[in-house]
């Protein structure tokens, strides 16, 4: 019998003797590994802490590639390419990583909606240009994110 069998049979079926190895309650052990894996949780101190899943996910951000701006900043650059947010329409919500090295894990975040500057029609409008500018803006949204009031806006 192999040594995880063994440690099966031996515990109790119940709910109640099952322990997790994450110290946050609001963490999955897989969320909790996952941190400490890429250095963001270096003790059971800092994982009891109150975990801040915008800030998770702005660091991982970073680490990856991306530029974080204010929010001024990422509107002027969508507007550079002829694109306002029409912040009547923004989207709150959590978003849900479900694939990758952060599948799983979840932040808060704001899309707003981009429109075009010359007819304010939205930009995944069926009848919207399709042109170098509209491709150039949807390379940027995975480029550029702000962080305002605790929420990643990214488009």
């Amino acid at each position: 019998m192999s040594a995880v069998a063994a440690s099966l049979s031996s515990s109790s079926s119940s709910f109640s003797s099952f322990s997790s190895f994450s110290p946050n309650p609001y963490l999955s052990d897989a969320q909790y590994a996952l941190l400490s894996l890429r250095g963001l949780v270096r003790d059971a101190a800092a994982a009891t802490a109150a975990f801040d899943p915008a800030e998770t996910e702005r660091q991982c951000r970073l680490v990856e590639g991306a530029r974080q701006l204010t929010l001024a900043d990422m509107e002027s650059e969508f507007r550079a390419l002829g694109y306002r947010f029409d912040r009547a329409r923004d989207c709150l919500g959590n978003a849900l990583h479900m694939a990758g090295a952060r599948a799983g894990l979840c932040y808060p975040c704001v899309s707003p909606d981009p429109v075009q500057v010359s007819d304010g029609r939205s930009a995944w409008h069926w009848q919207a240009r399709r042109d170098s500018k509209f491709r150039r803006m949807q390379a940027l949204r995975g480029e550029i994110f702000a962080v305002y009031r605790n929420r990643i806006y990214e488009v």
